[in-house]
């Protein structure tokens, strides 16, 4: 499942690329780096405008997934009053844009993938837990329940008793040594 949910996000990050391409390509471009007194501020690492859906894509992964702002990887769209432009909502269309990407990707997505994450901790746990039960709660050898030997015995450690005298593992495994280490024509059993 968290291939699945991975993979549901890269599909998310592509159509936000597709869509911040066909919307906002000329917005998607990164701004020298600020240089004081001789550093750089702000590395320009990418350098790549939005000219491709592949790059759109690469941006939105790496400004996006990276910073959790994909607003941050584009440039300002100053508020219009003028009602005669064509472009006069598209303060309105980015708003959403960054938005949905918020809210679907950096948000849910992400928190789902960290969500499936934990879970498979904790199932790791409760097998491990599982398997420390049985090693202290079971004979090895035979499978019985401490439980049954613990009613048995006549001080209350009948468990403990037997694992150590009846069916001690180390006995058995001693045991199944020697036959290995014995020549196959001197088993006379």
């Amino acid at each position: 499942t968290l291939l699945q949910t991975a993979g549901l996000a890269l599909v998310m990050i592509y159509f936000f690329g597709v869509v911040g391409f066909i919307l906002f390509p000329e917005l998607f471009q990164f701004a020298e780096a600020d240089i004081v007194g001789g550093r750089k501020l702000e590395p320009n690492n990418n350098g790549a405008r939005c000219t491709s859906i592949w790059k759109c894509t690469l941006v939105v992964l790496d400004m996006g997934i990276r910073k959790e702002d994909l607003g941050e990887a584009m440039d300002d769209i100053p508020w219009k009053v003028d009602t005669s432009d064509a472009d006069q909502y598209r303060i309105f269309y980015r708003m959403l844009y960054t938005l949905l990407f918020f809210i679907i990707v950096s948000t849910i997505l992400m928190n789902i993938i960290f969500g499936v994450i934990i879970d498979t901790f904790a199932e790791l746990r409760a097998k491990k837990d599982e398997i420390d039960r049985d090693i202290s709660g079971k004979c090895f050898i035979c499978g019985i329940e401490r439980f049954e030997f613990d009613q048995l015995g006549e001080s209350g450690s009948g468990f403990e008793d037997h694992i150590k005298n009846d069916h001690n593992m180390w006995k058995y495994l001693f045991f199944q040594v020697y036959l290995r280490e014995q020549d196959y024509d001197n088993f006379s059993g």
